[in-house]
């Protein structure tokens, strides 16, 4: 029911476009926003569906923080205040005007997320966490391994839903793939 500067959501975006492109730009090429990650849904999709859900949960625990006495030491007040003057004298204008950013803007997204990661910290060191680790703790992992210049996303997608239905060998374009199993403890 609360209303957020929309500087504040376009440079929450810009933010988070950054690291998707950082994170898939290997693994997905150059055009990583228009490769389609489901059948009739791009990243660029899927990703703008979830910058508002990440924003709620940080405003979320915002204010279970306030609620919680949980705040941002002198310290960090004045290292959020040193990185966002250090963001906005280090990025070039283009930059800081393609971001929305100002230098209440970045300083209100590092506030916001300093304190749900304070927030976050609180609730997870309150959990119950008193159970049988034995039946919980063993991973077991299956890849398959596929050449990226043969495969598009989608279709590598594909043929790992072919293989947790089937779990046997699946025939690719260029041989026979069997999935490898790891079990971590």
């Amino acid at each position: 029911g609360e209303s957020i500067d929309f500087r504040f959501v376009y440079f929450s975006a810009r933010c988070e476009q950054a690291s998707v492109e950082a994170y898939y730009y290997q693994t997905m090429g150059v055009d990583i926003w228009g490769n389609e990650i489901t059948k009739g849904e791009t990243l660029e999709q899927s990703v703008k569906k979830t910058i508002m859900e990440d924003l709620q949960n940080m405003l979320t625990l915002e204010k279970y923080a306030a609620a919680n006495n949980i705040t941002l030491t002198e310290a960090e007040k004045k290292a959020i205040s040193t990185a966002a003057a250090s963001f906005m004298a280090n990025n070039s204008e283009e930059a800081i005007a393609k971001m929305g950013a100002t230098l209440d803007v970045v300083e209100r997204y590092l506030t916001i997320y300093t304190i749900s990661n304070k927030a976050y910290a609180a609730i997870v060191a309150e959990a119950d966490t008193d159970f049988p680790l034995n039946d919980y703790k063993r991973t077991t992992v299956s890849y398959i391994l596929l050449p990226k210049k043969d495969y598009s996303f989608v279709e590598a997608k594909e043929i790992l839903e072919d293989c947790q239905e089937n779990y046997d060998t699946l025939t690719g374009k260029d041989g026979e793939y069997k999935p490898t199993e790891v079990t971590y403890s």
